[in-house]
């Protein structure tokens, strides 16, 4: 699996934050066509890798369902 960083500012707009959690917030944008849940990690209070392992873990559960 691939992992990037994408500048979300340039091609979404925040609608609105639907929740936060231990590893960041999930927000509602839009591109103007279609509406998106997104994801947003909070790096900070651990390291970089160990959050990004969780995010990944968190990806392939959710495809699997």
């Amino acid at each position: 699996m691939t992992t990037r960083v994408l500048n979300a500012q340039d091609k979404y707009t925040h609608v609105r934050q639907l929740g936060r959690g231990a590893m960041g917030q999930v927000v509602h944008v839009t591109d103007g066509e279609n509406n998106y849940a997104m994801k947003i990690l909070d790096l900070q209070g651990s390291s970089d890798d160990e959050q990004v392992k969780w995010f990944i873990r968190e990806a392939e559960l959710l495809r699997s369902l």
